[in-house]
């Protein structure tokens, strides 16, 4: 009798392990990445944008979109875009994260909070999305902005770095090259 309920206690801890290591793990792993998405402010990355229209706090319009993994300027002005510039705007917006968020309703004023003074509107075609950021100056809180999602009645309170992030105007996004050629195929001056 001793060996077969050993034999069952075996089983029976074998199946348990089997269990948790197969259902209950995946199962966690999949609540942490939902937990991971739900935090995030758009549910993409940055190589998912296909185009972009900026409302910078001056009230000039400056729309770029991806060309052949270059990113283009198309208005005000046709000229080809700062990666560098244009790629750390981006990466510092997208996903963008919800750490601070509450309910602000209809009426900002009632928080504290100014109008969004910037907005930026991101085209992903292969989602079928387009997602509009609306940055607020000025909020009770000091040096802090916030973000509002479309017309999402949720607020993200965002870092000082936001306001100055959407300080740019053409000057800053476009690329600043006077030649586009390498230094090794100039022969002469």
């Amino acid at each position: 009798m001793k060996w077969k309920t050993t034999l069952i206690v075996i089983i029976m801890l074998a199946v348990a392990a089997a269990w948790h290591f197969l259902i209950d793990t995946r199962r966690q792993e999949m609540l942490e990445e939902e937990e991971s998405l739900s935090k995030r402010l758009l549910p993409y990355g940055t190589g998912e944008v296909d185009s972009v229209t900026f409302f910078n706090p001056d009230g000039d319009i400056i729309k770029w979109k991806r060309a052949e993994g270059r990113w283009l300027i198309t208005s005000p002005a046709v000229a080809e875009g700062d990666p560098s510039a244009i790629d750390y705007m981006m990466d510092q917006m997208i996903p963008g994260s919800r750490k601070s968020e509450f309910d602000a309703g209809g009426n900002f004023a009632d928080y504290g909070l100014e109008s969004p003074f910037a907005a930026i509107i991101f085209f992903n075609g292969s989602r079928g999305r387009i997602d509009t950021l609306g940055i607020g100056d000025k909020t009770p809180v000091g040096e802090q902005c916030y973000i509002r999602i479309g017309s999402s009645p949720m607020v993200t309170v965002a870092w000082a770095f936001t306001r100055n992030l959407v300080k740019k105007n053409l000057y800053h996004l476009r690329d600043k090259q006077f030649l586009h050629m390498s230094a090794d195929s100039i022969t002469r001056l």
